[in-house]
């Protein structure tokens, strides 16, 4: 059949091929090698994500921990137990317990934990003292999670470096002696504290009459330690018999040493004390 002067005619199949565009083989090369250094590039960018644990962040969130001291602190001079735990690290992550030293509050790390886990170890006594400590997890020398605590560490005191000494001295009893470093006349309060490093108190009294106006009563007397924040605590005692007197005490809070008469009409006394308390501080306060 005749064809249409409008249709073009069909191009055999060799002149097509060899009328393509022509690739030659440093086009090959150039195109390979744009490929490849794509891919390189690729890789690269990966291998930075991984190393700075975008790509684990972004998996498992940021980074947590916490500690947890002794409820009440700790004694001083002895081990200190504390509870710990951390969650979602990366591989390059570490996890330690420091203490802030000195006026400009250096960090010195004074324990590597386990990263990723929750268990309890312990660290060496410290003096009396209040210290602040953080867990902190730290990756690439930064840190990226931590948590601050503080810790009180409570020790004996003498009596006389809280609220006594200057007036010290001995009084001779029927069978023995009594080393006191306070004395104050009663009924009333011979000691006050307005706020407390002390979580304990533990005092010695003894009691003498001045002078009475007798009922024909034996003289007795009410010793007792007062707070603001707690009911009181006390003890009743006769003239010239050694007692006793144990108390908890709130640091932060206020407290005072309270003695009554009971019985034995109007008496004017001296009350000799003495004793310890339990504080973090060497004064009391």
């Amino acid at each position: 059949m005749a064809r249409s002067e409008e249709e073009p005619a069909r191009m055999p199949i060799s002149q097509r091929f060899l009328s393509a565009p022509k690739f030659h083989l440093p086009h090959i090369r150039a195109l390979s090698r744009g490929r490849i250094a794509g891919l390189g590039m690729t890789v690269l960018a990966l291998v930075l994500l991984a190393n700075s644990g975008s790509i684990a962040w972004a998996a498992t969130g940021q980074p947590t921990a916490s500690v947890t001291f002794q409820v009440g602190g700790a004694t001083a001079s002895s081990p200190i137990t504390f509870a710990y735990r951390s969650a979602k690290l990366t591989g390059f992550d570490r996890v330690v317990l420091q203490r802030s030293e000195g006026t400009a509050h250096h960090w010195t790390t004074v324990a590597a934990l386990k990263p990723d886990s929750q268990g309890t170890s312990q660290l060496t006594g410290l003096p009396l003292g209040q210290y602040l400590f953080r867990i902190a997890v730290l990756g690439h020398g930064e840190v990226v999670a931590s948590q601050r605590r503080w810790l009180r560490v409570f020790g004996n005191v003498p009596f006389a470096s809280i609220g006594g000494g200057e007036n010290r001295g001995t009084l001779a009893l029927a069978t023995t002696t009594f080393d006191y470093v306070l004395t104050f006349e009663a009924p009333g309060t011979g000691f006050t504290s307005s706020r407390t490093t002390c979580r304990s108190v533990s005092l010695r009294f003894v009691a003498t009459v001045i002078s009475a106006v007798g009922n024909g009563e034996p003289v007795t007397f009410k010793y007792s330690v007062v707070q603001a924040d707690r009911d009181p605590t006390g003890v009743a005692g006769g003239e010239r018999e050694p007692i006793e007197l144990n108390a908890t005490l709130i640091p932060g809070t206020s407290w005072a040493i309270n003695v009554q008469q009971l019985t034995g009409g109007y008496h004017l006394d001296e009350i000799y004390v003495n004793g310890s308390a339990f504080c973090y501080t060497r004064t009391g306060s």
